[in-house]
């Protein structure tokens, strides 16, 4: 694949999203869980647990954990991630990868 030339401008929103990656996949989720517990009809929610599946495996969390969340529907469970999510810097989560001691992500 050949080099994508980016100019000095796209380089810095290129590197603004990343650096601020965490921070929308956090208010991202915030908002599925909101969506979520709102509606009521079941294809809207099949999508919405889908794509908050999607979020939390983007934003680094356990996929064991991602799938028993998801499968059970337990928006309460959703919410405590976002909030944990939230606490811990992505610094301290390895930039977005869990460590193995922490236990919050499964």
């Amino acid at each position: 694949m050949a080099h994508q030339y980016l100019s000095p401008y796209q380089q810095g929103i290129v590197s603004r999203f990343f650096a601020h990656r965490d921070t929308a996949l956090r208010r991202r989720l915030a908002e599925l869980v909101s969506e979520v517990y709102v509606t009521g009809e079941p294809a809207a929610l099949e999508k919405l647990w889908s794509k908050a599946r999607a979020t939390m495996l983007k934003a680094g969390c356990d996929a064991a954990h991602v799938d028993g969340v998801c499968e059970g529907r337990k928006v309460e469970a959703l919410a405590r991630i976002v909030s944990e999510l939230e606490r811990v810097p992505a610094a301290k989560r390895g930039g977005g990868q869990p460590r193995a001691e922490d236990d919050r992500f499964g």
